[in-house]
């Protein structure tokens, strides 16, 4: 799959195009796209919630079942974060790219 770099309008493909779509899965709220009004996670209805060994759990959830609605070219196996520099957390995602049958992790989604 081919599209446009959001940040330089260059051609973007293969993984480099994987990753930037997961971003925009994650970070994209429902009810927020016009013609694809359930689109997204859902992660913003959790920013305020105290971050519990639930809650984690529960975004770990939420980011899967989102990745494996909106993104065919992924068959996510498992999600997990940790903090990094001083409260920021991110996440990883590990899956088989379905372009070429291939484990693949990507790591620092940065929440």
């Amino acid at each position: 799959m081919k599209g446009m770099c959001r940040k330089t309008g260059k051609a973007l493909d293969g993984v480099d195009h994987l990753k930037q779509s997961i971003r925009d899965i994650v970070f994209t709220s429902p009810e927020t796209r016009v013609m694809r009004r359930e689109y997204g996670c859902g992660l913003a209805a959790l920013v305020d919630d105290a971050l519990t060994p639930n809650r984690v759990v529960g975004v770990y959830s939420s980011i899967a079942a989102a990745l494996d609605k909106y993104e065919p070219r992924l068959r996510v196996s498992r999600v997990y974060g940790e903090v990094i520099n001083g409260g920021t957390f991110q996440i990883n995602v590990e899956g088989y790219y379905k372009h070429n049958g291939k484990e693949i992790i990507l790591v620092g989604i940065q929440l």
